[in-house]
């Protein structure tokens, strides 16, 4: 089995989806204050990262089980004051519960392509404060930035286009010591593709001739 190897990390798409993320603050800033409005608990990192990955459904539940532990706690027996005070804490749950789909749903305002890149679960709530961490930053770069060969045909490949770079390099160097013009709107690489290869019977093959030329023109100017 191959061995996964690093080929490259976006360090700009990283800058790009860190700024990108502060967008979230005032969705998160309106989830958090919702949360505490359950007063079941303080709204930490680990309540926050549970939000956003698993739902309400935990919160949910803590809330009712503490609705219910009141209620029994009050003697009130009951039915039809029961049922209304389970009415009457109907909207702080249901304002939570929106405020996270709110969250979970927003969509940052990007004019790039980075908006595939980004997602809520990036930041973390430390010190009163929604902000990516070293950890969340780990996560970014692994999930978003890096790229990394991991089959054979994958390393194949990659070696061999390194090898042809560097062949192509040598190219460019041996036409360059000619000082032999070349159309502007050339790049390097087109120069010598269109230079050194032609096209017969729909197949492409080394242009013979244009060695010879460039060898002839070489000659010439050594001879000046």
């Amino acid at each position: 089995m191959a061995k996964k190897k690093l080929i490259y990390e976006n360090q700009n798409l990283y800058k790009d989806i860190e700024r990108g993320l502060k967008q979230f603050s005032p969705v998160l800033i309106e989830l958090k204050e919702s949360y505490e409005k359950l007063e079941i608990g303080e709204y930490s990192n680990d309540v926050h990262k549970m939000l956003l990955t698993e739902g309400s459904r935990r919160v949910e539940k803590q809330y009712w089980e503490r609705i219910d532990a009141q209620i029994k706690q009050s003697g009130i027996t009951s039915k039809i004051i029961i049922s209304n005070m389970k009415v009457g804490s109907e909207a702080p749950i249901n304002e939570f519960c929106q405020s996270l789909k709110k969250a979970k749903n927003f969509k940052p305002i990007l004019y790039t392509s980075i908006s595939i890149h980004m997602r809520i679960q990036y930041l973390s709530y430390i010190g009163g404060a929604f902000f990516v961490s070293e950890k969340d930053k780990e996560q970014i770069l692994e999930q978003e930035c890096r790229v990394y060969l991991e089959t054979d045909f994958e390393h194949e490949l990659y070696g061999k286009i390194l090898v042809f770079e560097d062949i192509r390099n040598e190219i460019i160097n041996l036409v360059n010591k000619t000082k032999f013009p070349r159309n502007r709107f050339h790049s390097e690489g087109s120069f010598i593709d269109s230079m050194f290869f032609k096209h017969e019977n729909d197949v492409k093959i080394v242009n013979a001739h244009a060695i010879k030329s460039l060898n002839e023109y070489l000659e010439m100017k050594n001879n000046d």
